[in-house]
């Protein structure tokens, strides 16, 4: 625990337990499975859990959740368009998913879940680098045609990356990847048979207003140094 060996007579064998009561079990298992290899001893960091709370969970998926609800409701009353353009973006960002998938499940397979949880984040960056280079909020500006084709395909990738994260994320955060598929219009996960391959299922869906699944959480002090 914060580098130090956790022990009953040190009193910090079992405060780790209290970020899941105070943060929610999903990103204590999340945090638990991103940093932890299976078989092997792991040091429980505050430092890193609130890091990997605030950049992974709530600033990389999050924020990118957020966005596409504002972006849809703002331009498409709330309903997720049908894709329109199929450019380079759109098409290097379906290879890595199906670059994603294999790698994912192979880890989980040998349960290398540290591993399978690099390999979605990766993918999870990957959909945050994409929105900023479409540039949706510049998009619903033009007048052009050829870029409202944009900013449907845009809205509409982004739906589906985010389905197929949920969808897959399901077994590491249960709750919270229900959540979030409701929060798209999509119903929660029950199996990973014939959804973990792109599609365009979130097309026509009705996606909430807003859907914070991280509230903010304030930095916990350094540990003493002893």
């Amino acid at each position: 625990m914060n580098g130090a060996k956790a022990s009953k007579s040190d009193g910090n064998a079992t405060d780790s337990l209290s970020f899941a009561h105070k943060f929610g079990t999903d990103a204590f298992r999340y945090y638990l499975c991103r940093e932890m290899v299976v078989g092997e001893d792991a040091d429980f960091s505050s430092l890193n859990f609130a890091q990997r709370y605030k950049a992974d969970l709530g600033h990389n998926l999050g924020n990118l959740v957020n966005r596409l609800l504002n972006m849809v409701g703002r331009n498409y009353e709330g309903t997720v368009p049908a894709p329109g353009a199929d450019e380079e973006l759109e098409q290097n960002l379906r290879k890595l998913w199906a670059e994603t998938e294999r790698k994912f499940f192979a880890y989980f397979a040998e349960v290398q879940l540290s591993h399978a949880l690099e390999s979605l984040w990766v993918f999870v960056s990957a959909m945050n680098a994409y929105i900023e280079a479409r540039a949706p909020w510049k998009l619903a500006k033009s007048a052009d045609t050829a870029d409202r084709a944009r900013l449907d395909s845009c809205l509409a990738h982004v739906a589906e990356g985010l389905r197929l994260v949920a969808t897959v994320l399901t077994p590491v955060m249960p709750t919270t990847c229900a959540q979030l598929l409701v929060n798209i219009g999509l119903p929660p996960a029950v199996s990973f048979d014939s959804v973990r391959s792109w599609s365009t299922l979130p097309t026509g869906a009705k996606v909430a207003e807003k859907c914070i699944l991280f509230p903010p959480m304030e930095e916990p002090e350094a540990p003493a140094q002893t």
